[in-house]
């Protein structure tokens, strides 16, 4: 795995979740733009084989204030709710509670393409 400057323990550690979880090694990572809440994704790029890549949520061990705005919600409910009623949501990879890493999630990567196949 490629170790850059970026010296965030939390984005090691989905690194080497993501090395354990797909069983191959990472190729290279980037960090995808950041939409408006504290939450942060990065593509994570891995050598031959299937996935080619993941997205990697990185939820922050401290949410920042919010002035006043509520919290963003949790998406795992969400999640659950949008796959029950049968609508496509991207694939999770691992177990975050269950690898210890309460504030990383692994997704399958839609890249630029939709959910609708």
């Amino acid at each position: 795995m490629k170790v850059s400057r970026y010296e965030d323990p939390l984005i090691h550690k989905a690194l080497a979740l993501a090395e354990q979880v797909v069983g191959r090694p990472v190729d290279r990572w980037e960090a995808v733009a950041a939409g408006l809440g504290a939450r942060r994704f990065f593509r994570i790029h891995f050598r031959g084989g299937s996935p080619a890549s993941l997205i990697a949520r990185l939820d922050p061990a401290d949410p920042p204030a919010t002035n006043g705005l509520p919290p963003e919600p949790p998406l795992e409910p969400i999640h659950a709710r949008l796959e029950a009623a049968g609508l496509p949501v991207p694939r999770r990879w691992g177990d975050k509670e269950g690898e210890g890493q309460s504030h990383i999630e692994l997704l399958e990567d839609l890249g630029l393409h939709g959910m609708d196949g």
